[in-house]
């Protein structure tokens, strides 16, 4: 028997939100989808055509998520990567409670009528 110890503070909600993240230090845009939320952090799944900028793309990076279904920016870090998935962790806690708005909505819409 596996034991798999997750580490996040509180638990993701799956969900398939189209997103850009927004590179600064390189004034790069890259579209992809949230694949997964939190009011800690996020995984992004990037589209296929811009592997290349993804070498440029370190941990601890400074990025910012620009989620489009609620029209909503975060500022968070890049905590890792693996292929064209990334995992974020959000900085900004002035946007903590949108957050958790959004997550309430994504849920009540999830849940059986």
């Amino acid at each position: 028997m596996t034991f798999v110890f997750d580490r996040r503070s509180e638990p993701r909600l799956d969900v398939r939100i189209p997103a850009v993240l927004l590179v600064s230090a390189t004034a790069t845009s890259l579209e992809g989808t949230i694949a997964n939320f939190s009011e800690d952090g996020a995984r992004v799944e990037l589209d296929a055509g811009r592997d290349a900028m993804l070498a440029f793309l370190e941990e601890g990076m400074r990025l910012h998520l620009y989620e489009t279904r609620f029209e909503n920016l975060y500022e968070c870090e890049l905590r890792w990567k693996q292929e064209r998935a990334l995992g974020v962790r959000f900085i900004d806690l002035a946007t903590r409670a949108t957050r958790t708005a959004i997550i309430a909505r994504l849920r009540a819409e999830q849940s059986p009528a």
